[in-house]
């Protein structure tokens, strides 16, 4: 039997029969036991056996033999757990799963414990690279391994959602000057307080460019990851705006941890008498399975696979800039800050870089504010320049700053930026 299973129902074999004699002239049964129970460890036990019952008209019973129970080892997988970062970021402590522990073993019981390691690091170049799990020791149990992988992602940036209350448009786009832009055209900023979703702004392996289209008679905007589609929508008079970034296809079978589904729902509306539609997605569920409920279709229920962003407060008020102004503080000088992510890695200069946590950490390019230029307008235009993960290099304005500076600090984070303090 193997370890953590119960004992087979024991059994006894009689010879030495004569004259055409069988089994069917010996009554009663003989008495057999062993010491082995469903706990005991691999290896062999005695089987002992007592007359018992046994009888037969011509024949004794002088010789008992007894047997032997064999335990052998049940068995143990054991698999490395798949771990997703960001170029810069810190590399995850290396875990490992279990499959096929019995008698309430655990990892503490096994004699030595797995090693697991991986040939990359947070500066590895981006790609996919295995962990591997290796030297796990418990005579108890056969033990294999499954190895798991690390992929190395080159950053990720999130997605502003906004909406034209003029055409009932969203608007989605990873650029703050476009955001900006939008919002003084009237754009309502709805990615405040909703959990959010990204791309990827270089390709990974399984992933593939989200388009972008746009029908400038309505102003209307689509994305779509299939080149059909969009070919078909350029030849009807929309406007191909380029690539926005990279995700996984809906019909990605196992996504990486840290990436979420990007739902996809439209509806047909009617503004100022003209026939026109909205494309929405959105990260949440709730909010997708809410619309399709009021009529949105659910044709199209997955655009594919991003990252995932956490919701955040307003992205321009007093209290963003009071909360960023104490982290970057707290972090430059070593402390664990409060409420945004933050994370530190070496920068060019100054006390550190605080970038928002899984983003990449990039040095160039650089925008200079001072503190005489730390105005909002100013910001946005340092900010502009900053795109693509860049670290914002700043000095520490004097006390008590305008709260837009540290508002704009604070958008740099939450889009995957850095932000180094400078002397």
């Amino acid at each position: 039997k193997t370890y953590g299973s119960a004992n087979p129902a024991l059994t006894d074999q009689i010879t030495g029969f004569v004259n055409g004699d069988t089994s069917s002239v010996v009554t009663g049964t003989p008495v057999l036991s062993t010491t082995a129970t469903a706990g005991s460890g691999v290896g062999s036990y005695a089987i002992s056996v007592g007359l018992g019952s046994l009888s037969a008209s011509n024949y004794d019973f002088p010789n008992l033999v007894g047997g032997t129970l064999t335990v052998t080892p049940a068995p143990l997988i054991i698999s490395a757990a798949s771990q997703v970062i960001s170029q810069g970021g810190t590399l995850p402590q290396l875990t490992a799963t279990y499959n096929g522990f019995v008698n309430g073993d655990t990892a503490a019981n096994l004699t030595s414990a797995p090693v697991l390691a991986v040939a990359a690091n947070a500066a590895s170049n981006m790609g996919m690279y295995p962990i591997t799990i290796s030297g796990a020791v418990d005579p108890n149990y056969q033990i294999s391994y499954q190895p798991g992988t690390l992929t190395v992602l080159a950053g990720s940036e999130r997605m502003f959602r906004l909406y034209n209350p003029n055409n009932g448009d969203h608007l989605y786009t990873t650029s703050q000057g476009e955001f900006d832009l939008a919002v003084s055209h009237g754009f309502n900023d709805e990615t405040t307080g909703n959990p959010g979703w990204g791309v990827y702004p270089a390709q990974l392996p399984g992933t593939v460019p989200v388009h972008r289209v746009y029908l400038a008679t309505l102003g209307l905007h689509y994305y779509t990851l299939s080149d059909s589609e969009r070919n078909g929508l350029v030849q009807q008079g929309w406007t191909s705006e380029g690539d926005v970034g990279f995700l996984y296809p809906p019909t990605t079978t196992s996504p990486p941890a840290g990436t979420t589904q990007i739902y996809h729902t439209y509806i047909a509306v009617t503004i100022n008498g003209t026939l026109e539609g909205d494309h929405f997605f959105t990260s949440s569920q709730s909010e997708y399975d809410g619309l399709v409920a009021l009529g949105w279709s659910s044709t199209q229920a997955s655009l594919g696979f991003g990252p995932a962003f956490a919701a955040f407060g307003s992205t321009n008020s007093a209290a963003l800039a009071a909360q960023t102004r104490a982290d970057v503080s707290a972090k430059a000088s070593g402390d664990s800050p409060a409420g945004l992510p933050l994370s530190t890695a070496p920068g060019t200069a100054g006390s550190g870089v605080a970038t928002a946590a899984g983003n990449a950490v990039a040095v160039a390019p650089n925008a200079f504010v001072t503190p005489a230029a730390a105005t909002e307008s100013d910001m946005f235009a340092s900010r502009a320049t900053n795109q693509g993960g860049g670290t914002l290099r700043l000095h520490e304005p004097a006390p008590a700053p305008l709260d837009d500076y540290w508002v704009q600090v604070g958008k740099n984070l939450l889009q995957g930026g850095g932000v180094e303090l400078l002397p």
